[in-house]
């Protein structure tokens, strides 16, 4: 389990003032990374987990849409849909490049 994952597990489990779905936030992607670690997902190493309330529901092929992520959510609180490929997963974690504008005010008007 990678940092940025361990701290927010931790997070979750210590926060006196937890929401009623926060253990599951932690408790998921712990077991997540404890089944890749075991090598329970080596014969989906392809394929993307669906872990909710620290099972397997289903294995997936392709990642999920926007909207497909919003309706798990309504279906299951807190569910994880993470690819078992490492390169998938860090891939999918990375963001694009930030766009810079430059503003100017020049005569009353504004310049970008």
């Amino acid at each position: 389990m990678d940092d940025a994952n361990r701290s927010t597990a931790f997070f979750y489990l210590a926060d006196e003032s937890a929401l009623e779905y926060d253990d599951e936030s932690a408790l998921n992607p712990i077991y997540f990374y404890n089944n890749i670690d075991k090598g329970t997902f080596d014969e989906h190493k392809d394929d993307y987990v669906l872990v909710y309330k620290q099972e397997v529901k289903k294995y997936g092929t392709s990642e999920y849409t926007s909207k497909e992520l919003e309706d798990l959510e309504d279906e299951m609180p807190d569910a994880i849909y993470l690819p078992v490929d490492k390169k998938r997963r860090d891939s999918a974690a990375e963001s694009p490049p930030a766009r810079t504008v430059s503003a100017h005010h020049a005569n009353q008007e504004h310049m970008v």
